[in-house]
């Protein structure tokens, strides 16, 4: 990068290196939903690979990786990325990519009422601050994504793979077997329940909405009962408590083991 173009971005408020990029997980390593390639949706605007949704109810995301970038390809109706409100402040934008797509920039302020933004002369995008922001790739192939502040493209940012991570999961966290094992401490309720609290690693968009599936395991004091009946109980943007059904002893500390069917997820996405 320039020093002329240092200078510009710095009088912006933003770092001459890093984080110029306003999508998230542009290249593809993040999919904590474990999305197949190619699998049809069934919601309209249902999330796929992180922070990518596919826009018509039936159509699929598809993607080969290789040298650790991802090629899209867009179905007839697109798949998106909403940029948050927060993230845009008034100014001119460009977005580059390679491929075959068509591109398509809305704002909202509501998430329900869509302006379609016309590129200037130079391809650039004036865009408003305070609005969402959707980035939308059409019928056709993409890679390499990026929004970014002025009228010239500059190269793609590579982040490294957890800082990315830690991008998405400011959206979606899922927990399963692989990432957890013993991880959770529980508290008795009673006889019959305990509550455990899982602490996110990183801060929420929202107060999620959590789901759950499989089977959890509480092991403590030389026994170990196990249970289907769980449920997410109160959420934050920072933690979220659990409940689960067990045989247990009050005064004893237990600990959760999350079965290779668990899977626990919090949901802070743009809907």
């Amino acid at each position: 990068m320039s020093k002329v173009r240092d200078t510009i971005e710095n009088e912006r408020g933003l770092p001459a290196k890093g984080f110029k990029n306003l999508l998230k997980n542009s290249q593809g390593l993040i999919n904590q939903r474990a999305y197949v390639s190619g699998t049809a949706t069934v919601t309209t605007n249902e999330y796929t690979l992180d922070r990518w949704r596919v826009v018509a109810l039936g159509e699929n995301l598809t993607f080969s990786m290789a040298e650790n970038i991802t090629a899209f390809t867009a179905p007839l109706n697109g798949v998106e990325q909403i940029v948050e409100d927060i993230d845009i402040v008034t100014d001119t934008y460009v977005v580059s990519y390679t491929g075959t797509a068509s591109l398509v920039i809305e704002q909202s302020s509501d998430l329900v009422t869509w302006a379609t933004i016309t590129a200037n002369a130079d391809g650039s995008y004036n865009l408003t601050g305070g609005l969402y922001t959707k980035v939308k790739f059409v019928n056709g192939t993409f890679s390499k994504p990026q929004l970014e502040l002025g009228s010239v493209a500059t190269p793609f940012e590579v982040r490294p793979y957890g800082l990315e991570l830690s991008l998405c999961q400011r959206y979606y966290i899922r927990y399963d077997n692989t990432n957890t094992g013993d991880a959770f401490n529980g508290s008795a309720y009673n006889s019959a329940a305990l509550y455990s609290c899982i602490s996110f690693p990183v801060t929420l968009r929202i107060p999620p909405l959590g789901n759950y599936a499989g089977t959890i395991t509480v092991v403590g004091n030389s026994a170990t009962a196990v249970t289907n009946l769980f449920s997410t109980g109160i959420m934050s943007k920072t933690a979220m408590r659990i409940r689960v059904e067990a045989t247990i002893i009050l005064g004893y500390s237990y600990w959760l083991r999350f079965e290779a069917s668990t899977i626990i997820t919090a949901d802070a996405e743009i809907y």
